[in-house]
């Protein structure tokens, strides 16, 4: 009888991080993060209806995910102190709070 190693992985729910469908910082990959307008806070009224609208209309997770970054851009991690000194972060979201 032989055997063979085997890795498994398993995962109960990959975290998302809002993001753009364009290189906005030119680094040539599409993975840029949104910025996730405030609606309260913006003098764009279409940009405002649009933003309360996805909100509004998003599951709990999702709008829960995006009124926690409102005004700030998407996957910003909370603590960067902890980052520069090589400490695990949290990054914002609805699995990372």
């Amino acid at each position: 009888m032989t055997s063979s190693p085997s890795i498994a992985r398993l995962s109960s729910g990959a975290p998302f991080t809002p993001i753009v469908a364009s290189d906005i910082n030119a680094d040539g990959a599409r993975n840029d993060r949104a910025f996730i307008f405030d609606p309260t806070a913006t003098s764009d009224t279409s940009v405002a209806v649009a933003m309360r609208r996805l909100i509004g209309q998003s599951t709990s997770r999702v709008a829960d995910c995006l009124t926690s970054q409102l005004g700030e851009v998407a996957g910003v991690l909370r603590n960067d102190a902890a980052a520069a000194a090589g400490q695990q972060s949290v990054a914002r979201g609805p699995l990372g709070r």
